[in-house]
């Protein structure tokens, strides 16, 4: 998994753009700010990387109770226990698995062959979306929404491959790399939804543009990247857009959620 904390220094900077901050001055902020960063970053992958190892558990489809045996086995919860456990599905018709050793469940639903499967630990959600097949936790949208346990400051990340969009009081912000230290951002960075004209810019781009972007992503099929790297390597990437809206969607009410 790529570094993500230049990825959290860089979108946290909302009203400066990078034309705006010199190396010596970039270099300051990512020392001042990194061990903050790196203990949101690592929250959020321990999130991903347990809901990842639950879906592998319960198998490709919830839906179908494929359930593989497992050390903390699942239990499949009727909707009249959910309040036993203080559980608030996301959705109606959604199946919920609930792990009793850890005290966390996995709410599964499929809906024109894509799957949602959401869950929630204390302050924080995760979510991944994409169609109902053998590599859906591969090629699935994550997201990952979490509330600072010091500064009670919202934030939420959803992603796929390289492509990220992050949410928070600031606003949405959008980068086609989540390393932002390889990101040339001398150079131009493209971001093309179907057929529609290209979004470039240098860096990130911030909240209006983002804004934009997101409303292209919700209608299109396919979204295509191109970047370069300080190594002078040239990326590009063709994303389905299939799981978006639903990604999306879910990212907005997650946050709202927090409390």
């Amino acid at each position: 998994m790529r570094n993500l904390a230049v990825l959290f220094l860089g979108i946290t900077l909302s009203a400066t753009t990078y034309a705006e901050i010199n190396n010596d001055e970039l270099a300051v902020l990512k020392q001042s700010e990194n061990d903050s960063i790196q203990q949101s970053i690592g929250e959020i992958e321990r999130q991903a990387d347990t809901r990842l190892k639950q879906l592998e558990e319960l198998g490709s489809s919830v839906t179908k109770k494929n359930i593989i045996s497992s050390k903390n086995e699942p239990v499949i919860l009727s909707p009249e226990e959910y309040k036993n456990y203080g559980i608030e599905p996301f959705y109606t018709d959604s199946e919920i698995a609930f792990y009793k050793e850890a005290g966390e469940y996995l709410e599964t639903k499929e809906k024109n062959n894509i799957l949602m499967s959401v869950s929630k630990s204390g302050k924080e959600y995760v979510g991944f979306f994409g169609e109902n097949t053998d590599d859906y936790t591969g090629d699935a949208w994550s997201v990952s929404c979490s509330k600072d346990r010091m500064t009670d400051k919202k934030r939420c990340v959803l992603s796929k491959f390289e492509f990220v969009i992050l949410y928070d009081v600031n606003g949405l912000r959008t980068t086609v790399s989540k390393d932002l230290g390889s990101l040339n951002d001398r150079q131009n960075n493209y971001l093309r939804v179907d057929n529609k004209p290209s979004f470039t810019t240098r860096g990130i781009y911030l909240n209006a543009t983002s804004k934009s972007i997101v409303e292209q992503l919700k209608r299109g099929t396919t979204l295509k990247t191109r970047f370069f790297e300080w190594s002078g390597e040239m990326y590009e990437e063709t994303i389905p857009l299939d799981g978006f809206n639903e990604a999306y969607s879910f990212m907005l009410k997650a946050y709202a959620a927090l409390r």
